[in-house]
Parts: structure tokens; C-alpha cells; sequence
């Protein structure tokens, strides 16, 4: 890991209230790059591979739903099991 330093103005601070929420703030953004970054590795693999993570959510989505309607059937009306 690395450590950096910049300069930040003084209405820049004073808006954030202190340079640790500033960097909390910029921590967090960078965390989110990273994130995306490893997203579109994980999206171009998926494409070379063939697989269709659309339709996959998709099948994962009904599949979550089919198991829980049956823990809260009491509550549902019957036209959520049809």
C-alpha cells in the first residue's frame, strides 16, 4: 500500500469538516475503482466464456423468490404461487 499527500484547499476542508473525512471520502471513491475495474475483468471473462450473467441473475432471482414465498405463504396472496 501506499501513501500519498495532497493539497487541499481550505474550502475544500472546511466543507468536509477535517482532512479525515476528506480521507475517508477519497478511500472510499478509490475502493469503488477498484471495484469496477474488477467488474469488467469479471464482465469480459463472462462474454468470452459464452455465459449470458443476465439470464443467470435471472434464474438466481426466481430461484431465491420460489424458496422464500414458501417462509412468508401466510403472508402472500394466492396469486403469488400461481
Amino acid at each position: 500500500m501506499t501513501t500519498i499527500e495532497i493539497n487541499v484547499s481550505d474550502e475544500t476542508l472546511a466543507r468536509y469538516g477535517d482532512a479525515s473525512a476528506i480521507a475517508a471520502r477519497l478511500e472510499k471513491l478509490l475502493i469503488w475503482e477498484e471495484l469496477s475495474a474488477q467488474a469488467k475483468t469479471v464482465n469480459s471473462s463472462l462474454q468470452e466464456a459464452g455465459v449470458d450473467w443476465e439470464e443467470v441473475a435471472k434464474e438466481a432471482r426466481q430461484e431465491a423468490w420460489d424458496r422464500y414465498k414458501y417462509t412468508v405463504q401466510d403472508k402472500l396472496p394466492p396469486e403469488a404461487f400461481n
